[in-house]
């Protein structure tokens, strides 16, 4: 029984970074100036916080139909995909894998060529890029520590 709390508690891990890479490689990829590290989302559009109830991901985006809570413009689908992106083949790869070390090591590949990809295709300009870059990378290494933790778990009988 305790091996599938932790089986949940990787994949909420696997769904809260489905939902940081929003902020993640969205960020990196459309220019902003806004550091990875600030500590609100915001509406591209109108500029208001979202609220935490409205950033829970996935079920944000269907609750709100697509839509910012504040002015009701549309958000891009892209948003919701890319959260889709992370969240699913992180899983599933973790699932057939059997949560082993190599599974691990290959959500971690998966995550940062997602990311690495994107970058390159949108080529941002900004002067803040590698900055943020730096930030990110450190940040994703916090993230995939707390993953590593739960998976060294799996593993203890």
């Amino acid at each position: 029984m305790k091996t599938y709390i932790v089986y949940f508690c990787i994949y909420i891990s696997f769904y809260i970074l489905g939902g940081y890479s929003t902020t993640d490689i969205l960020r990196l990829q459309k220019n902003t100036t806004l550091s990875i590290n600030a500590p609100h989302c915001y509406c591209p559009i109108c500029h208001q916080k979202i609220r935490l109830r409205d950033q829970i991901p996935l079920f944000a985006y269907l609750k709100n139909r697509g839509q910012c809570p504040s002015c009701h413009c549309n958000i891009t689908p892209s948003e919701f995909l890319l959260e889709l992106a992370v969240f699913l083949p992180l899983s599933t790869l973790s699932t057939l894998l059997h949560f082993s070390w190599f599974a691990y090591l290959l959500c971690i590949v998966y995550y940062e060529l997602l990311k690495l990809i994107s970058i390159i295709y949108f080529k941002p300009r900004t002067t803040d890029f590698i900055k943020n870059l730096f930030l990110s990378l450190l940040n994703n290494t916090g993230i995939f520590c707390m993953i590593a933790f739960l998976f060294a778990l799996s593993h203890i009988k």
